[in-house]
């Protein structure tokens, strides 16, 4: 009797064990910030959306709102208007963290036509630590002082980099650093507090937006030592610090000339959730691979850029915007290019070679005027569209051959483990490589101002 009462009690604190330990592994919390996606592209327009959802519903809520109200009036707009443009909605998003405050910023770009694009912007404040929204009026105390403040530090800024900015004594220059709410509705907190203006309101538009970083102990007194408990009144450094000083890794390209060969690369990104697990994901295949960037993504980002440079990955250019080139003049496509460029270049420093254009759209005149190399692709997994990792790792699998460059996009999850699915279902046959490599491996010189699809 005694053996079978040890018995089942051997069972049952097994099954308790079990069950306890099942729910410690499957008790994973759910993460503060979740990207989200939205892609539609139709015969006249083009939709890209990404936008973050938090653990509070109120505020997640909020920004859905927010995306779907921009969403649904654009395409009002653009229902009535002419089929033979190509019309667009683009919503991005970057953030900033001190202590338990997100700053969240986001930039909305219209194009109904015209000579250009329209745009607003966008900042919402989220604190982790009490999971709910706040408001600029709770991390600051807002007054006249306050912003007669940032109006001051901020004309100090700017002053000594007008040369750089082609900032002119002008009447909008005056009238934008008016020490008004209006003015200063942009505010960001990280490593400094940071000062956003959109384009046009100190400058012309060749200065782009203009960002103003005012080191906190100008400004300790206006904040709630509440939110930013971590602030003290000494210097703090800069976010943003410039080349890694680590160069990216090489490897022995003659072991992989006996295989056939895949450039996968990726577009949009980097993602703030997705990219970084990725790339270490890549290592137990011995995979390089190809990420187009862009710009607003990456300057918030540098050490996950640098994390790609480090490993040997090759860092591209997809635009600042991810604007449609075709609705841009001259100057303004240089802009979304070169500004790339340079925020790339101070990350890594290396200077970016090549390019691809947004929806891959160019021509000869585009091609003439920008001394890199355009990279396209000769297989398109759709996989912004699908989300089916499975669906992705088939297609991949069933269409691809030697010398091939594959579109994916580092956004999604479901790219990432389709991708992965389809290296190991190709390892034995092929290798993984970065532009960079396949187009040395085959012994192609990549020119400047030429398009490819793929490298034989």
């Amino acid at each position: 009797m005694k053996k079978y009462i040890f018995i089942t009690i051997f069972i049952l604190s097994l099954f308790i064990g079990g069950g306890t330990l099942f729910f410690f592994l499957n008790s994973k919390e759910k993460p503060i910030m979740e990207e989200q996606v939205i892609k539609e592209r139709k015969a006249n327009y083009d939709i890209q959306i990404n936008y973050p959802t938090f653990q509070d519903k109120k505020l997640s809520n909020k920004i859905k709102d927010y995306v779907n109200t921009l969403q649904k009036n654009f395409k009002k707009q653009v229902k009535d208007l002419d089929d033979s443009t190509d019309y667009e909605l683009i919503i991005s998003y970057d953030y900033s963290i001190v202590d338990s405050i997100y700053s969240i910023h986001f930039r909305v770009f219209y194009y109904l036509g015209g000579a250009h694009y329209q745009r607003e912007d966008a900042v919402y404040y989220y604190d982790s630590s009490h999971k709910k929204e706040v408001y600029l009026s709770d991390l600051v105390h807002l007054d006249e002082s306050f912003y007669a403040d940032l109006s001051k530090l901020t004309k100090k800024d700017l002053e000594e980099k007008k040369e750089e900015l082609s900032l002119y004594d002008t009447e909008e220059l005056k009238e934008g650093l008016l020490p008004t709410k209006e003015n200063f509705q942009y505010i960001l907190f990280s490593d400094s507090v940071e000062i956003l203006f959109p384009p046009y309101q100190v400058g012309p538009w060749s200065s782009g937006e203009i960002h103003v970083n005012i080191d906190y102990r100008y400004l300790i007194k206006y904040l709630n030592k509440e939110y930013f408990p971590s602030i003290k009144v000494t210097s703090i450094d800069a976010v943003f610090d410039g080349p890694s000083g680590e160069e990216e890794t090489k490897r022995d390209l003659e072991a992989l000339k006996n295989k056939k060969l895949i450039a996968f690369t990726f577009d949009d990104g980097p993602n703030y959730s997705v990219t970084e697990n990725f790339l270490y994901a890549l290592d137990e295949y011995q995979a390089k691979v190809s990420f187009f960037v862009l710009g607003n993504r990456a300057i918030k980002q540098p050490n996950l850029i640098k994390l790609m440079y480090s490993k040997g990955h090759t860092i591209g250019s997809h635009t600042y915007d991810h604007k449609n080139l075709f609705n841009l003049k001259e100057e303004e496509i240089l802009y979304e290019i070169n500004k790339t460029n340079e925020v790339l270049e101070q990350i890594t420093g290396a200077k970016p070679r090549y390019l691809r254009p947004p929806y891959g759209n160019y021509n000869g005149k585009i091609l003439q005027m920008t001394p890199m190399t355009f990279i396209l692709w000769s297989v398109d997994t759709n996989d912004w569209k699908y989300k089916d990792s499975d669906r992705i790792a088939n297609y991949i699998v069933e269409n691809v051959k030697d010398g091939d460059i594959v579109l994916l996009h580092d956004l999604y999850q479901t790219s990432i483990e389709g991708v992965l699915k389809a290296m190991e279902m190709l390892k034995e046959e092929y290798a993984f490589v970065s532009i960079e490599e396949l187009a040395q491996i085959k012994g192609v010189t990549l020119e400047e101002s030429t398009a490819y699809r793929y490298i034989r």
